[in-house]
């Protein structure tokens, strides 16, 4: 039986679904390759991590790109929590876009590598007027437990059986309220865990993967000036140490406006209007 433990050369995965009465889910797949036709194969799995439905052939020209409506690309759609795609190149890009038609969208990158250590919640809003979901899966062949410690010392923890997809708002964590003051949070024993994210508010979405990677130095590569947009900005220390941002902005003609700096104690989260700096 087919199972989420394979990883050919080209493995990506698409870690959440939701394809229902509500939501609807597109997933695409880029093929970068300037000279190399890609051939492989897009399967679905339930939460369970067992095949849910037939598995979908894919062929990418070079610079090829296809995009999958679940609900029309496959059958059962809402039994369907992730994809995996297995192609026989190391290069193949993809995405996932989450939607409700005429009231918001969003895009994620699917993920390319697997976690090999914590994985990092940066951003959880408990503002009544949001929801934060959270959607993992264990790619391994191993039960785990979770831990999930937020950054006011909460630990809750929690069990993915091997194969395992779960999806669920944060506030159910803690009886369907989340307490003033949560805004980040460190999952624990996560190897082989990839995940994603989402933020909403009325008919605002977006999202995030969840990754166990840091840098020192972060891009934000678009920032609208026009005064119908807003744009948030998010920075996270996962250290116990604090550290100095530095947070140079740039016109669009490349000028360098002058930087501000704040202080991120250890495990601070740095949650912004753009331009309120």
């Amino acid at each position: 039986t087919a199972n989420l433990t394979l990883e050919p050369l080209g493995a990506i995965y698409f870690p959440h679904i939701a394809s229902n009465s509500v939501w609807a889910t597109e997933v695409g797949i880029i093929n970068p390759s300037a000279t190399e036709t890609v051939t492989g194969t897009l399967r679905p799995f339930g939460d369970s991590g067992t095949a849910v439905s037939s598995a979908l052939p894919v062929t990418l020209a070079p610079h090829g790109r296809r995009q999958i409506t679940i609900s029309q690309g496959f059958t059962n759609p809402d039994t369907i929590g992730s994809l995996l795609f297995e192609s026989d190149s190391s290069s193949v890009k993809g995405y996932t876009k989450f939607y409700r038609s005429g009231l918001y969208r969003a895009a994620i990158p699917a993920a390319a590598k697997l976690n090999s250590g914590d994985i990092f919640l940066t951003h959880v809003t408990s503002d009544p007027s949001w929801w934060t979901g959270v959607s993992v899966l264990n790619t391994t062949s191993q039960a785990k437990q979770v831990s999930f410690e937020f950054n006011d010392g909460t630990t809750i923890t929690r069990s993915l059986a091997a194969n395992e997809h779960q999806k669920f708002l944060v506030s159910a964590l803690f009886n369907g309220q989340t307490p003033a003051g949560i805004a980040s949070a460190v999952i624990k024993n996560a190897s082989g865990v990839i995940g994603l994210e989402l933020f909403s508010s009325a008919n605002q979405l977006e999202g995030i993967p969840l990754t166990d990677d840091t840098a020192s130095t972060l891009y934000y590569p678009y920032v609208p000036t026009d005064p119908s947009w807003w744009a948030g900005m998010v920075a996270y220390n996962p250290s116990a140490t604090a550290c100095l941002l530095t947070i140079t902005g740039y016109l669009a003609s490349g000028t360098e406006e002058a930087p501000v700096t704040r202080t991120l104690n250890g495990t601070q989260k740095l949650s912004a209007l753009t331009g309120a700096l």
